[in-house]
């Protein structure tokens, strides 16, 4: 069954007057759910169980997503989420970012329970020029580059980098999930849009939203470094 993204992850390719290199022969992606699914799993928090005994939480120093921001804006991190809430048959999206400067790279990989392999779209600005390579695992690869191909400027770990000066710090609460107590931080846009952050130990869990489609989205943290894997920022090939 064909995979849909809805909501601000929708692909769309502006790539008018871009240069398009296609290979020769087709490149099949594996389906790789289970593997995916299981990494969730491992995750630090379960967003498909209840949450408990929740109450309000003081916060004596800065916020704790304080930190994090300040890496992203710093255009110096790495990070690897895994969305879940969009599509049919337990559709999953992994998104890897990896950014120093103005150069970085992003790698979106889509997958389900079906018979459809990965979908893969790869973005890269590397040096001024912007690169959109995807892989839809039936169809042969295909790069756009040039001025006019998408630049994945915005973070889809923090969906609020979208130029809106009104984000703020909202307030925090203590929330148990599966025997764990978690502190969730929610921020807010100028719009009321709520993004809620969920914190074990002090560092960050998870996150979830609802989308302006009025569907709910839970972001998996699976991993976040404040250092850059800059030998992975390097042109798509669609070999």
């Amino acid at each position: 069954m064909k995979k849909q993204i809805a909501g601000a992850l929708v692909i769309c390719l502006l790539l008018c007057g871009c240069e398009t290199k296609q290979s020769d022969s087709s490149q099949t992606q594996p389906n790789t759910h289970a593997e995916l699914a299981e990494r969730v799993r491992d995750a630090k928090i379960d967003f498909t169980l209840p949450e408990e005994n929740s109450t309000a939480f003081t916060n004596t120093g800065e916020p704790l997503l304080s930190p994090y921001l300040q890496a992203v804006t710093s255009w110096e991190y790495t990070y690897e989420i895994v969305l879940s809430g969009l599509g049919e048959n337990d559709q999953l999206i992994y998104n890897y970012r990896t950014q120093i400067g103005a150069n970085y790279l992003e790698e979106q990989l889509v997958n389900a329970v079906d018979d459809d392999p990965d979908s893969v779209t790869t973005y890269v600005s590397l040096g001024g020029v912007a690169y959109v390579c995807t892989d839809d695992g039936i169809h042969p690869p295909a790069v756009q580059s040039g001025e006019n191909a998408r630049r994945k400027t915005d973070s889809s770990l923090f969906p609020m980098f979208s130029g809106d000066a009104n984000y703020a710090y909202a307030q925090s609460r203590s929330v148990r999930v599966d025997g764990k107590e978690y502190i969730c931080e929610t921020w807010k846009t100028s719009d009321d849009t709520t993004y809620a952050y969920y914190f074990l130990d002090g560092e960050l869990a998870g996150m979830k939203y609802t989308a302006s489609s009025g569907i709910p989205m839970n972001i998996y943290l699976l991993s976040f470094s404040e250092q850059a894997e800059k030998d992975k920022i390097k042109v798509p090939s669609a070999t």
